[in-house]
């Protein structure tokens, strides 16, 4: 038998939290991003992941920082 991960100090929200199908997360965060984005915002996002610069990418914009 398998261990199961400790749901001690978890909110009930968190215990009962189910897993999104990828489509459903990628839509989510395209339209998070849409609004607190600007286009050349976006942009320079899009062109920083294009060459694989993801840390680079939310260096340069403050807005993923945090929530």
């Amino acid at each position: 038998m398998s261990p199961q991960p400790s749901l001690h100090g978890l909110s009930a929200p968190a215990r009962e939290a189910k897993s999104w199908p990828f489509e459903q997360a990628r839509l989510l965060l395209a339209r998070i991003l849409r609004l607190r984005l600007t286009d050349a915002e976006r942009d320079l996002a899009a062109t920083l992941f294009e060459q694989g610069k993801y840390a680079d990418a939310v260096a340069a914009l403050p807005c993923w920082r945090g929530p």
